[in-house]
């Protein structure tokens, strides 16, 4: 009926849902990205970013904040929005954070960011487990139950990359939207421009195997395409 269900603020004495790290500040508008999502069971899933001292719950990946000048968090609220089930930061000792969060089929949330961090850490088992320049994307897939990172996979060139959007199919293939200034590769058959800023690639479930890549824009080598949606 229109009438307000629910609310709350989530945070402490830190600044929250503002990403100031210069090499992650990429676009007009990038201060501010994150994103919320529902699961079956009405739980509320956030993906954001904290300048520390963020309330942890539940049995957190990373319980303390890891540097710089800001981390990614991930955190699960119930439908009511009235208890912290689950929170953690994601981050190493640069700037990071988070800006997606999707499903899989069965239930496993499926996060995404940007990363300047060195000692970053990913689960095993994805498809690039290095670090490959000054700002990598990243994507992490969650169990639902234990919040244990099951896998993962840095995406990255020598150059600036970051992973902006996740989407899921009906096969449990995961799609990831992002920018870079490096020299990704065009997958055979794959609709694309050379030499462009926007990239769109699609892995398996277990972000072991990239199935194609492609990039998007006018092939001026630079990023001429802020990445606002994705589905």
């Amino acid at each position: 009926d229109g009438t307000l269900a629910a609310s709350t603020l989530v945070g402490l004495d830190a600044n929250d849902g503002i990403n100031k790290a210069s090499g992650l500040f990429y676009n007009y508008g990038d201060v501010f990205r994150g994103e919320i999502n529902v699961d079956d069971n009405d739980n509320v899933y956030v993906a954001s970013v904290t300048e520390g001292n963020f309330p942890i719950a539940g049995n957190p990946a990373q319980p303390s904040f890891g540097g710089g000048n800001c981390d990614g968090v991930f955190f699960k609220l119930d439908g009511n929005l009235s208890t912290l089930l689950y929170s953690s930061y994601y981050g190493g000792s640069g700037d990071d954070a988070c800006y997606s969060i999707q499903f899989g089929m069965d239930g496993f949330p499926i996060i995404c960011g940007g990363t300047t961090s060195p000692d970053f850490t990913l689960p095993s088992g994805g498809n690039d487990l290095s670090q490959n320049g000054n700002v990598d994307g990243f994507v992490i897939r969650i169990h639902p139950i234990t919040f244990a990172g099951v896998s993962g996979t840095f995406i990255g060139t020598a150059e600036y990359d970051q992973a902006y959007f996740i989407q899921t199919d009906y096969n449990n293939n995961i799609y990831v939207l992002g920018q870079t200034t490096g020299n990704m590769a065009i997958s055979p058959g794959c609709y694309g421009q050379v030499n462009s800023g926007l990239f769109v690639r699609k892995y398996n479930y277990n972000l072991s195997s990239l199935i194609w890549n492609t990039t998007i824009g006018t092939g001026s080598g630079e990023i001429d395409i802020s990445p606002t949606a994705f589905l």
